[in-house]
């Protein structure tokens, strides 16, 4: 079972991933280059990224729901979830907290020490994303994909594998 969740959820990123690089082939404008079919391509994928990270998500989440409303399963109990306690809800948000504070302190010693390096990530960053591609890098890198792999990593694949293993080799 988990071999199978683990192929299911690397053939649904590929098939997509090559759907959308086939589609960059096929629409790169003609008269260019190789080297600028090349740049236009990779300027698309860097411009549409999160859609495509966010359609992956999609297409898994909906796998998910119908493999086990075909099996007529509840999803909660198959995935090993248990209702959560809400003291545990303050404390993840403290640790989110946290975690954002030590980045941000990291982040400021990566520009202390390294100007050239920090210069050039905000270069990148602003050229990349502006509010539009915010939202969707939210939508897809911090709230799709997380809680893709927490479901299909951590409670399928994981928790599969923890029937026949020890919890340290799951």
């Amino acid at each position: 079972a988990a071999a199978l969740f683990f192929s299911i959820y690397m053939l649904v990123q590929t098939l997509i991933a090559y759907g959308y690089a086939l589609y960059l082939i096929l629409a790169t404008p003609d008269g260019l280059s190789r080297a600028e079919q090349i740049a236009w391509q990779d300027a698309q994928y860097y411009k549409h990224g999160n859609i495509l990270m966010l359609v992956i998500d999609l297409c898994l989440l909906a796998i998910l729901i119908a493999w086990f409303a075909a099996r007529k399963q509840k999803i909660s109990p198959s995935l090993g979830m248990k209702k959560t306690r809400r003291a545990a809800l303050p404390t993840a948000l403290v640790a989110g907290i946290g975690m954002s504070c030590v980045l941000s302190f990291l982040m400021s010693l990566v520009t202390q020490f390294l100007p050239d390096v920090m210069e050039e990530y905000n270069e990148t960053m602003a050229a990349t994303y502006n509010m539009r591609d915010f939202l969707l890098y939210t939508l897809a890198g911090v709230a799709g994909a997380p809680l893709i792999e927490e479901l299909f990593f951590r409670h399928l694949i994981a928790g599969r594998l923890s029937e026949g293993l020890p919890r340290w080799g799951a």
